[in-house]
């Protein structure tokens, strides 16, 4: 089981890596584990990998998988809105049992589950469709978070976790992505008042004061490493482990600018920007 002191490789930091560079790339940098999206697996099987092959892959390079993402089909289906991503809407189609399905296949112990629609949220009818979620999930061996995005109408942290609260499953959590909080009400205290056991998985990641644009092209486009912009990074950390949170910290940095880096090189400059802000945090 990963802990607070695990630091996890996302998907979205190596977003044109193939999944044999991804996790090259993560074991010669000390990382203990990746996230996965299901296109990374299509494309390790056109590659000609089978599925034994793709787990000896993780196993040999002494990686886990940490979470499958995005589930963004669990609520109900909608329209992105202004300022979407082309290339997100392929997502949206994706059901839960392709999720549940490469979790028995390939292990994983979280899928990552964002409401991407802007719009008012009935929380019970929201806490209703995560409870059965959970309890599909709990099926397969995994657990559930929800991710809050600032645009949505799950849009922070006091959101995210009313919506587990009432669900009531404890294999149900969120994910804290700091952009997300940043960008959103940015209000630690709501963090404070979170329990710690709700968290179930921790993006780091850093933004300036002044967004760029549009929330969502910013996002997946423009974020900085942790220790660059003006988030503070440490701070959340620290909040975190006050709560009492025992999540891996994952990096997660949607850029334009690392994108046009080896994937090696990318993942050393995250995990010693993440390195950075841990030990400020802990220190």
């Amino acid at each position: 089981m990963l802990g607070p002191d695990d630091i996890v490789l996302c998907a979205g930091t190596l977003i044109h890596a193939s999944l044999r560079e991804a996790v090259a790339a993560a074991s010669a940098s000390g990382y203990s584990a990746l996230s996965v999206w299901p296109e990374d697996i299509e494309g390790a099987r056109a590659e000609g990998l089978s599925d034994s092959d793709i787990r000896a892959l993780f196993e040999d390079n002494g990686l886990q998988i940490a979470e499958l993402d995005p589930l963004l089909s669990w609520l109900h289906s909608g329209s992105l809105g202004k300022g979407a991503i082309d290339d997100s809407a392929p997502r949206l189609g994706r059901d839960e049992s392709e999720f549940f399905a490469l979790a028995d296949t390939f292990g994983g112990s979280l899928i990552n589950c964002a409401h991407p629609f802007p719009g008012d949220v009935d929380l019970d009818e929201a806490a209703e469709a995560f409870a059965g979620l959970c309890d599909r999930a709990r099926e397969h061996g995994t657990r559930c978070a929800i991710e809050f995005l600032p645009w949505t109408g799950i849009p922070d942290v006091t959101t995210a976790a009313e919506i587990v609260r009432r669900a009531g499953r404890t294999n149900g959590g969120i994910m804290f992505d700091t952009w997300h909080h940043f960008r959103g009400a940015n209000d630690d205290e709501a963090l404070r008042q979170v329990p710690g056991e709700f968290i179930h998985g921790v993006q780091v990641n850093s933004a300036p004061s002044a967004p760029s644009g549009e929330p969502m092209i910013e996002s997946m486009h423009e974020r900085l490493l942790p220790d660059e912009g003006d988030i503070d990074v440490a701070n959340l950390i620290r909040i975190l482990d006050s709560i009492g949170s025992r999540a891996a910290i994952g990096i997660e940095v949607f850029s334009n600018t690392l994108n046009a880096l080896p994937a090696n090189q990318t993942a050393q400059l995250c995990i010693e920007a993440t390195r950075r802000v841990v030990t400020r945090a802990r220190t």
